[in-house]
């Protein structure tokens, strides 16, 4: 007796999820240096708005006002986001000029 084939798994489409944005705290710090750390599970940003020099010693300080930890996916996910958004907000580069024809 032969044994009938089973059927093929249905192919289902991906669900659009409605999510709601809810902000806890709507104040932005500006940052314009990030410190990258990671262990084998995690990737760590520290984010800074700069360097102080520290009255008692004279010496430059930097610091951090955000750490933030994610996971490798996470951060893969943060980098192509990123660079979609850097790609949109380049202008649009001008078409060469051409010579004029005689």
């Amino acid at each position: 007796m032969e044994a009938s084939p089973s059927p093929a798994p249905e192919q289902k489409s991906p669900k659009s999820v409605k999510i709601r944005v809810k902000y806890d705290e709507l104040s932005a710090k500006y940052a314009s240096q990030v410190l990258l750390n990671h262990s084998a599970e995690e990737i760590f940003f520290d984010f800074s708005s700069g360097t102080i020099t520290d009255p008692a010693t004279g010496e430059s300080l930097l610091p951090v006002h955000t750490r933030i930890a994610m996971t490798p996916a996470a951060a893969r996910r943060l980098l192509q986001a990123l660079e979609q958004t850097l790609n949109a907000s380049r202008p649009a580069q001008a078409p060469a000029a051409r010579p004029a024809s005689n």
